[in-house]
């Protein structure tokens, strides 16, 4: 509703200026003696003309911006009812065979799991869907003092239980305090935990350390996985993304846990890119600014 308005306004102004500039140049070019100098009328003529030039040209950047808006919303849904799609297929298909089969107990209990599996899936992608939409949509953030070190320590120890054969280390001072939103930075280190504990196999290590510079507050999370391509390692971030060979234990993640995880952070004016290592594996780098202390 803004953007028609915003839209209709710049339209109107744009047609008032060219108005205006045809009839200060006929009345220039030809009254006999016009009410006011010819070099003023001309002058601004040719303000009017600039101005035409100025919102012309806003107009069409709004334009394109509202058209690029566009088709970044459609591909969103595109890509958010395919996946949507998998999961709701799921429990489609084993209520189907419960209603027209009459499968024995275990049977029946591995088809009860197999729906309550792909429900908790399908939520979890509706609620990375909803965090991912305000974070975009730009929802203030619940800033309070926090201590960022056991978030960490919160996100680590999950880790280590649910992946109890992968060596998981966290070294940290005793206490970081910053200033900002501790449900959602917990939610970001949570996803970069869960994409380590995909990535890393049985026998692996992850490693996490968490270090303060006068400029910045760092926590970098490093795996012994496959690692990431060099020419991946920006496209990681993009939504729905999921490259082949990455998690060599399977996974049946979503594609959004990396991209609300830089959302998190960039909604903090922090960073997180995933560099290079000396050895085989993944780094990722959050990076909080000194402010936020």
């Amino acid at each position: 509703m803004r953007s028609r308005r915003r839209s209709r306004a710049v339209t109107a102004t744009l047609v008032v200026a060219i108005l205006a500039a045809l009839w200060l140049a006929l009345s220039a070019a030809l009254l006999p003696e016009p009410p006011v100098p010819r070099e003023i009328l001309l002058g601004a003529g040719v303000a009017c003309l600039a101005l035409f030039v100025i919102l012309g040209g806003l107009a069409i950047i709004e334009a394109r911006a509202l058209r690029h808006a566009d088709e970044r919303m459609r591909r969103f849904l595109t890509d958010a009812s395919h996946e949507l799609r998998t999961p709701l297929a799921g429990v489609q298909a084993s209520a189907e065979t419960l209603l027209r089969t009459n499968p024995g107990r275990a049977a029946r209990e591995q088809l009860v799991v197999q729906i309550l599996r792909e429900t908790h899936r399908a939520g979890r992608l509706i609620d990375d869907l909803l965090a991912i939409t305000r974070l975009e949509q730009g929802t203030p953030l619940d800033n309070k003092e926090y201590d960022l070190v056991p978030l960490t320590a919160a996100a680590v120890e999950l880790t280590r239980e649910l992946r109890p054969t992968v060596n998981v280390r966290l070294h940290a001072p005793d206490h970081l305090h910053l200033h900002g939103d501790p449900q959602r930075i917990s939610k970001g280190l949570g996803n970069l935990l869960s994409n380590a504990r995909h990535a890393t196999p049985d026998g692996g290590q992850i490693t996490v350390r968490v270090t303060s510079h006068p400029e910045a507050v760092e926590v970098e999370v490093t795996d012994t996985g496959p690692g990431i391509p060099e020419p991946d390692r920006e496209r990681i971030f993009e939504r729905f993304t999921r490259l082949n060979g990455t998690y060599p234990i399977g996974i049946d993640g979503n594609g959004l846990g990396l991209a609300i995880a830089r959302g998190i952070a960039t909604a903090h004016s922090g960073t997180l890119t995933c560099v290079g290592t000396a050895s085989q594996g993944a780094r990722f780098q959050l990076r909080l600014p000194a402010s936020a202390r």
